[in-house]
């Protein structure tokens, strides 16, 4: 995460935010794990699925990490934490873990459209 931090704080010094919080992870894993399971095809671009919920704090900035599962296994070892089961699932399921990535990006770009 050290990565993502500096260019979070980066970002804040850009723009000149006067309070900046950078978040690691929110609702866009979130959304996306649970389209992934519970969708049995993947809902089209556009769709009202992935739009960012009117009652949630919307972010000013919103950064996708996209990275190879090698990478990404590589981040959670360095977190020296407990893997949850999800990313046990995700580790094991290719296809899962594509979808995963597809409703993440969805999401995202959805989310960067209405701001």
């Amino acid at each position: 995460m050290g990565q993502l931090l500096r260019v979070g704080v980066g970002l804040c010094i850009k723009y000149s935010y006067r309070r900046c919080i950078v978040r690691y992870r929110f609702w866009h894993s979130t959304s996306a794990y649970c389209i992934a399971e519970e969708c049995p095809e993947m809902p089209a671009a556009g769709h009202s699925i992935y739009r960012w919920p009117d009652d949630l704090l919307k972010p000013s900035v919103a950064i996708l990490l996209v990275v190879s599962e090698e990478q990404r296994r590589q981040r959670i070892a360095g977190r020296q934490l407990q893997l949850t089961n999800e990313e046990t699932q995700l580790a094991e399921d290719a296809q899962k873990r594509e979808r995963y990535t597809e409703t993440r990006q969805e999401a995202h770009h959805e989310m960067r459209q209405r701001t």
